[in-house]
């Protein structure tokens, strides 16, 4: 029988709830499917994570539009000269593509990753590209590790 389901059992300690299927306490790390024992874990690092495919496909999209306008720009520049509808017609398209870029920055950022040495083995512990959420299980996950020191 589980110790959480005997009455009278001591509880115990949760340094991070049950939200999107993570869970800190001061034995074991659950994300998802996956449990860790937080005495397992040493040298607890994050770093950025790859791009999310939309992101490189709207980046993509916005230099290729951008490089099309420019010639098309350069190339009537080159035989009629400078005028107000070919300066209308630059502007609005780096506006344009400013603000694509902008959506797709916002829209898509890139994830934080949760990395640890669990058992001597490299390994991805967290995902997350909301930088609040991951920075609540980063420091839940580190609290766990320091009690875990202190009660050795």
């Amino acid at each position: 029988m589980d110790q959480t389901q005997i009455r009278g059992a001591p509880r115990e300690l949760e340094h991070y709830a049950l939200w999107r299927g993570v869970r800190v306490t001061e034995t074991t790390l659950r994300m998802g499917d996956r449990t860790y024992q937080i005495s397992d874990l040493r040298r607890l690092r994050e770093r950025r994570g790859r791009w999310q495919p939309m992101r490189r496909v709207v980046l993509g999209v916005a230099a290729a539009q951008g490089l099309v306008v420019t010639v098309a720009v350069g190339g009537l520049v080159h035989l009629n000269g400078w005028s107000l509808t070919l300066l209308a017609v630059a502007a609005a398209q780096a506006l344009v593509t400013t603000a694509l870029v902008g959506v797709a920055l916002v829209r898509w950022p890139t994830p934080l990753e949760l990395w640890a040495l669990y058992r001597g083995e490299p390994t991805m512990l967290h995902r997350d590209a909301d930088r609040y959420e991951f920075g609540k299980v980063r420091r839940a996950v580190e609290r766990a590790m320091l009690a875990r020191r202190m009660l050795k």
